[in-house]
């Protein structure tokens, strides 16, 4: 749901089990809109949190939840603001959209290495306001941006590759990539 946290539907009982809002605990979800979920093949969500910011991760079978948010003096933590999309790539890393740069959670499952906009290195990200994730049978992962076009990171590459709407090396505010498939 939009502002009443996520509900799940279980099939066995024919019910729902209610993930909701819990400000100040810091094992609750810290907002009840969720602009980002991802469905994790390990019986897991990350939930992207828009009041209180941050990512979430969700075990179904134990029903604990991880906390991930932006810690400012920590440049390892998540990058600030919403959480827009999730994705695993197929090496199982778990790949983070953004208002403030891509994010990848690193093996310790504790910190993240964070990619974000140079503005004298075309290989870098072309903007960092990210919408939507998308990791293809290859291993690329396709990265949607809020006014910088397309940009891609093959599975073995260190750097990115840009793919502006309009002609021309100059993004415009309708270089939003909303949706990729």
């Amino acid at each position: 749901t939009w502002l009443n946290g996520v509900s799940l539907f279980i099939p066995r009982t024919e019910t729902f089990q209610e993930i909701t809002s819990q400000p100040g605990n810091k094992n609750g979800l810290p907002g009840s809109a969720v602009p980002g979920l991802f469905v994790d093949g390990d019986a897991s969500l990350w939930l992207g949190v828009l009041e209180g910011g941050g990512l979430v991760h969700y075990d179904l079978k134990k029903g604990m939840l991880a906390r991930f948010v932006n810690e400012p003096d920590k440049p390892d933590s998540l990058p600030p603001g919403v959480v827009q999309h999730v994705v695993r790539d197929r090496k199982g890393n778990i790949w983070v959209a953004t208002g403030a740069g891509l994010a990848k959670l690193n093996s310790n499952g504790r910190t993240f290495d964070v990619f974000r906009n140079e503005k004298d290195n075309p290989r870098s990200l072309p903007y960092n306001t990210l919408q939507r994730l998308f990791v293809d049978s290859k291993g690329t992962l396709w990265i949607g941006t809020a006014g910088g076009g397309l940009a891609s990171r093959c599975e073995t590459c260190n750097y990115f590759d840009r793919y502006p709407i309009r002609d021309g090396a100059k993004f415009t505010s309708n270089d939003t990539i909303n949706a990729i498939f």
